[in-house]
């Protein structure tokens, strides 16, 4: 039973990757579409920007990763605290429901 539930939670998120990594190659691909059909090299450096961003971001989780499982395989003091990446907004604000508007 227990190795059942590890089995479909192992699944359930190997389909969530799947997912957010094709939506993200389509925004990728849509923001590229965008830039180069209106020659918006602003829209460019912008998409870099978030790009570069990203990547810091993952390299950074990266060490993490590594310092929390050092940490979990070596002995602890009595309390640790972690910083979390904060998630990043947008330069112009969205209105994601007419209705609130």
């Amino acid at each position: 039973m227990y190795s059942n539930c590890i089995i479909y939670f192992r699944r359930k998120r190997g389909q969530q990757w799947a997912y957010y990594v094709e939506s993200f190659k389509r925004t990728v691909d849509c923001l590229y579409e965008i830039c180069r059909s209106d020659h918006n090299i602003n829209g460019c450096k912008e998409a870099i920007i978030y790009l570069e961003n990203s990547k810091r971001d993952f390299e950074s989780l990266i060490n993490t990763i590594k310092v929390e499982t050092s940490w979990d395989e070596s002995t602890r003091p009595q309390a640790v605290a972690w910083e979390i990446r904060k998630s990043t907004r947008s330069p112009v604000e969205v209105a994601l429901d007419s209705a609130r508007s």
